[in-house]
């Protein structure tokens, strides 16, 4: 797959992307899609896939309940003093 220049400006102005002339000569985008394509083009019949997620790990993580476990200590009021508006023990925002 290649594009031409004009076809790189068009989407470009598409995605609301300010590109100039000389940004162009340099970007190499359709040696990025080549390598792409090249990638697409492996046989990974067979190969489990591989996942590595934060996300998973904290699946297994321990939770503690979501509790307030010093209300003496709660600092919302404190926080909200420093605010120029609330509503109702929040942040009112315009």
């Amino acid at each position: 797959m290649s594009f031409t220049n004009d076809e790189i400006k068009k989407f470009a102005h598409m995605i609301r992307l300010d590109i100039n002339e000389d940004q162009l000569d340099t970007m190499n985008i359709n040696q990025v899609f080549d390598w792409m394509n090249e990638m697409r083009a492996i046989n990974t019949d067979g190969i489990t896939p591989v996942f590595n997620s934060p996300a998973v790990e904290l699946l297994d993580a321990p939770l503690r309940a979501d509790t307030v476990v010093d209300s003496e200590n709660n600092i919302r009021d404190k926080v909200l003093a420093n605010a120029p508006d609330t509503v109702n023990g929040y942040f009112a925002v315009p």
